[in-house]
């Protein structure tokens, strides 16, 4: 890859990073004192980065990831106490194409040849704005809709692409009742087919929504800034007028609700691929809470709020109510919405909620694919009934029917086990993302006992 030091680089100012700037995709180059074991697997280990290549002769690394995967890394080293430098390969590249450019632009204004000088200086400009890189917004694909920024929504120049409304009204056939995927509580999701033959999920925003707009913001900010695999991806979005959507990749085995709700698709989801679902919500929520710059809690996880890819990989959909955690705060004010059986209890009561309320719902997510039941269609029923089971030391009988003969009962029971830890009614007993993941994928660290929920009493 060349010698390091010949090679210039764009520091990353890492302490003063803007983070409401959206993230893209980017190459790094990691100078740092040590190439060790550990500082291989800290490496690998970040949420966000991949295609990771180390030259332990130069002590450098390089690596794909975004800006957020990259600076988590970059604070986890220092805190080490290792010597880190980090760069990004393609501004360095832009930045030194400007350079060129204007130096260029400069021997155009002062070299006068044949007395021709404005000619040459036509010339030289011309130059340049073949060589600018250009804005991501700008119309490089007519077939899927995409137009040049005309200067509102500046926030989002390098994040979603924006649509043109008329572009999503042929893709989802003027929003008809065919192409509606279901409903959630920022609006109706319709299935689309751009030109070029892709398919698109497009989030309509209701018009009888009396806070349609601050969650329209709250569904973009966070998607603009958010890379993980876990996550559903935001292509882009449309906003004229009164008139908001945004668009997303479509994933077409749809949400996990509907393979709960209907016995013949729930026999499909074997152990294995339930245990892949738990894993990837689980991953996605602990990147949520903790990785993701800000931090954000979602206050609205339930089943049809995750959904399924082709290999049923689970991706966490609909930051319609998300709430985004400065640094220095560890709650924030309760807000309006959420699921009913599916809300903490300090949720539902209104009183402040923080990334706990994410650890409840997603301990009764855990309960609905372990004992293959619906919380809503069960009134609250499966919670007493889980711990009633518990407590009596026979979880066993709890284990979806549709399973129980070839799934690793163990593994069931201590699912179970960590799904009543995260359903605790006191926020300060329930497990943070990151050791709920552990729980669920290390066997050999120890479960406490679990305090009877809330839900287990009415």
């Amino acid at each position: 890859m060349g010698n390091f030091a010949s090679r210039p680089r764009d520091r990353i100012p890492s302490q003063n990073w803007n983070y409401s700037e959206p993230l893209i995709i980017q190459t790094w180059d990691l100078k740092v004192n040590c190439t060790c074991k550990g500082c291989e697997k800290t490496i690998k280990e970040i949420d966000g980065v991949y295609d990771v290549t180390i030259d332990a002769t130069q002590q450098k690394v390089t690596f794909t990831g975004t800006v957020t995967s990259a600076d988590v890394l970059l604070k986890k080293l220092q805190k080490s106490g290792k010597h880190v430098e980090l760069w990004s390969v393609a501004q360095s590249k832009q930045q030194n194409e400007a350079k060129t450019q204007k130096q260029r632009e400069k021997q155009g204004s002062v070299e006068d040849v044949g007395g021709d000088k404005k000619k040459h200086v036509a010339m030289a400009q011309s130059e340049t704005q073949k060589k600018k890189p250009k804005n991501p917004n700008q119309q490089t694909d007519q077939k899927a809709g995409r137009y040049e920024d005309n200067g509102q929504d500046t926030s989002f120049r390098y994040g979603p692409i924006k649509f043109k409304r008329e572009t999503l009204e042929d893709a989802t056939n003027n929003f008809h009742c065919d192409n509606k995927l279901g409903e959630g509580g920022f609006g109706p999701v319709y299935e689309g087919t751009t030109k070029d033959g892709g398919k698109i999920a497009v989030k309509k925003l209701s018009e009888i929504s009396n806070q349609g707009w601050r969650e329209f913001l709250n569904e973009v900010k966070p998607l603009a800034q958010i890379q993980h695999r876990n996550l559903v991806k935001l292509r882009g979005y449309c906003r004229e007028g009164s008139q908001m959507l945004l668009v997303y990749e479509y994933l077409q085995n749809g949400s996990l609700d509907k393979f709960l709700s209907d016995a013949d698709k729930r026999k499909d989801l074997d152990w294995n691929k339930r245990c892949n679902i738990i894993l990837g919500i689980a991953r996605g929520l602990r990147y949520l809470h903790e990785d993701s710059q800000p931090r954000i809690v979602h206050l609205d996880i339930k089943a049809s709020n995750i959904l399924l890819d082709e290999k049923m990989n689970p991706k966490i959909a609909d930051f319609g109510l998300a709430k985004l955690f400065p640094e220095d705060k560890t709650h924030v004010s309760t807000v309006d919405g959420g699921t009913h059986w599916y809300m903490a209890p300090e949720h539902a009561m209104g009183g402040p909620v923080s990334e706990k309320a994410d650890v409840y719902s997603f301990g009764v997510v855990l309960l609905e694919l372990v004992t293959g039941k619906k919380i809503l269609s069960e009134m609250g029923k499966l919670l007493r009934w889980v711990w009633s089971s518990f407590e009596q030391g026979e979880s066993v009988q709890t284990i979806d029917p549709a399973i129980i003969e070839t799934c690793d009962k163990n593994q069931a029971l201590r699912f179970i086990h960590v799904a009543l830890l995260c359903i605790q009614t006191d926020i300060l007993l329930r497990p943070p993302m990151s050791e709920v993941t552990n729980m669920l994928s290390i066997p050999s660290v120890a479960l406490p006992d679990p305090t009877k929920p809330l839900a287990a009493t009415m």
